[in-house]
């Protein structure tokens, strides 16, 4: 078991939860989901993701990351905030986020988007 504030994942049983309850990851949210729990102490760059969650390093994989991290937030509701944009460098899991509307907005502009 692996936990980090609000968030907790089982990797025997392939199985996360959100303030104590259960929610539902694909195989590639759950991948990523461990990867930034395992390495929460750091900025996790674009490339180290994708090389580390989807095996490739090709090309441009920023969109591909960007998109993962978007819809892993949309899962971790409403603590998907606590996935971190550090601008340039990468993603890291920010337990000491302070939260307001604002932060909220910021952190999922995938689903203000139409």
């Amino acid at each position: 078991m692996l936990e980090a504030g609000p968030i907790s994942i089982d990797r025997d049983i392939l199985r996360a939860w959100v303030d104590g309850k259960v929610i539902s990851l694909t195989s590639a949210q759950f991948d990523l989901l461990a990867f930034l729990l395992d390495n929460r102490r750091r900025v996790a760059t674009h490339a180290e993701i994708a090389r580390a969650v989807f095996n490739t390093c090709f090309g441009d994989v920023s969109l591909l990351v960007r998109v993962h991290i978007c819809n892993l937030r949309r899962a971790l509701a409403p603590r998907g905030y606590l996935l971190s944009n550090v601008r340039g460098r990468g993603y890291r899991i920010d337990l000491d986020r302070a939260v307001d509307a604002q932060t909220v907005r910021d952190a999922t502009p995938c689903l203000t988007q139409s």
